[in-house]
């Protein structure tokens, strides 16, 4: 069987309407996939702040506490020293 004109231009019109469509559908997952990395990446973000708040937290009670035990033990030198 032979194409006309018409079935080739129905064929012509039927691959655009897919090629736009398959265009948009393209868009909308790009769209969604740079919303959802985003978010991803704004969760992350806050859970590293967090884990670094609590890090610091952790090496500022260490800190202090080894200072309060240096400190002890210098007095305590200080004692020896004068008796």
């Amino acid at each position: 069987r032979l194409a006309t004109k018409a079935d080739i231009e129905s064929l012509r019109l039927a691959t655009k309407a897919d090629i736009e469509s398959l265009r948009l559908a393209t868009k909308a997952d790009i769209e969604s996939l740079r919303l959802a990395t985003k978010a991803d990446i704004e969760s992350l973000r806050l859970a590293t702040k967090a884990d670094i708040e609590r890090v610091k937290s952790d090496l500022l009670k260490w800190m202090f506490g080894m200072m309060l035990v240096g400190i002890g033990l210098v007095v305590t030198l200080i004692k020896l020293l004068e008796s």
